[in-house]
């Protein structure tokens, strides 16, 4: 199994992450897991502040991905971390393959600032880069999540209200072309 853990300036980062800025390209093929934030990867820190993506993140879905956290910031906290006046300008574009159709058994989340949050916070983020999720196809709607702050978690909050919560905003535009297959 290939697994993919990256960020543009941490892998995996703890403390603080302060006033950095990524501006790299990312293209990630044939990983059957992958875990990728703008700036950190996993993140068990304080906090990440005044931090800023520009780079652009694509993810090449191969038939047999069983996982992908996405965000333009972090992939994933859940230690009460927070993230705040932070900004991203990546677009995340994640592609599947029509004649290879990918069969996600896992879960898919894609955020402009974070993938996935089980414990801390988001403040004062802006979302300026557009998500395109074409031709993936999965096995439970319910283990995906696509939002412009963040696609899941955040200790429960519902996924409709993350937007507009805390000062946060989603100038980006989502595209979401996903199927659940039928068993």
């Amino acid at each position: 199994m290939i697994i993919f853990m990256f960020g543009g300036i941490a892998g995996e980062a703890a403390g603080k992450v302060v006033s950095c800025e990524y501006n790299g390209n990312i293209l990630i093929e044939n990983c059957q897991k992958v875990m990728m934030g703008g700036i950190a990867g996993y993140f068990q820190g304080d906090y990440i502040s005044e931090c800023v993506n520009r780079g652009g993140i694509v993810i090449k879905v191969p038939d047999d991905c069983s996982y992908i956290s996405c965000g333009g910031i972090a992939y994933e906290w859940d230690n009460g971390g927070n993230v705040t006046n932070c900004k991203n300008y990546a677009d995340i574009t994640l592609e599947g393959n029509l004649e290879k159709i990918s069969k996600l058994n896992g879960e898919i989340f894609v955020g402009g600032i974070a993938a996935e949050v089980w414990g801390g916070s988001i403040h004062n983020c802006i979302n300026y880069g557009n998500i395109k999720i074409s031709n993936c196809y999965i096995n439970r709607i319910d283990k995906f999540g696509c939002n412009g702050i963040s696609g899941g978690g955040l200790n429960g909050t519902e996924l409709s209200n993350i937007d507009a919560s805390d000062g946060n905003q989603n100038n980006g535009t989502i595209e979401k072309n996903i199927e659940e297959m039928s068993s």
